[in-house]
């Protein structure tokens, strides 16, 4: 006589489903998503372990490790740094095999803008100058926050002419020496950083304005011939 038996085989879960997708990422942090295993050994998935490290290292560090949902926040990441991230689930059997993310680096998704347009220079008096500029082309997907004015004179290092970012597209730059020969250069800043320089200025002389003369006061007539008249003013 026989008798049919029903055998349930446990295993481990096999990987958790493919690719782990990265919602968020920012210099601090990212979110990132995946799904359940195809196979679950068996038993139901009670856990994922998530793991990370910096592409250039070989050792890596939990994150979690009691999370049933499949998606996650992974804290603490260093700007500029190259991360990938592994997740593996778990039954009651034990952990199955991971799932590697393709590497990603933290940082904003946006980019800094492009450079302000040439400046050009107005109202030049012996110690000040009013420096224009045109917006940058782009603004790297995030507004502009500010602008950073410098000059320089002829051959000379650079110096920042405004102490905070200003929202306008000229500035009144003072302190100038009379006589002294100056370029001037701008940069655009948004919440990634600042651009790259502007072209610089034309160079302009720091020197006191040139204006035509008045008119001629109370012109009177002194004497005259057939011929010829004689003029005098003050």
């Amino acid at each position: 006589k026989t008798v049919p038996l029903h055998l349930t085989v446990l295993d481990v879960p096999g990987p958790p489903t493919g690719p782990i997708d990265i919602l968020e990422v920012t210099p601090e942090h990212m979110v990132i998503s995946w799904r359940p295993p195809k196979d679950d050994g068996g038993s139901p998935v009670i856990n994922y372990i998530i793991e990370k490290r910096e592409s250039k290292k070989e050792t890596w560090g939990v994150v979690s490790s009691g999370i049933s949902q499949t998606r996650i926040k992974i804290p603490r990441l260093q700007k500029g740094c190259e991360y990938i991230f592994r997740v593996r689930a778990e039954n009651k059997i034990g952990i199955g095999a991971p799932l590697d993310s393709k590497p990603a680096i933290a940082k904003h998704t946006f980019d800094p803008p492009s450079p302000p347009g040439k400046p050009t220079v107005h109202d030049i008096t012996e110690n000040a100058v009013t420096v224009t500029w045109s917006l940058p082309k782009s603004d790297g997907g995030s507004p502009i926050s500010g602008y950073i004015l410098e000059r320089r004179e002829l051959s000379g290092k650079w110096i920042r002419v405004n102490k905070s970012p200003v929202l306008d597209l000229k500035f009144r730059a003072t302190g100038l020496f009379e006589g002294n020969t100056y370029e001037f250069r701008v940069f655009a800043e948004n919440i990634v950083g600042l651009s790259k320089p502007s072209p610089v200025s034309d160079p302009i002389k720091a020197s006191r304005p040139i204006s035509p003369p008045g008119p001629p006061i109370n012109p009177k007539l002194k004497d005259k011939t057939r011929e010829t008249a004689e003029l005098v003013w003050t």
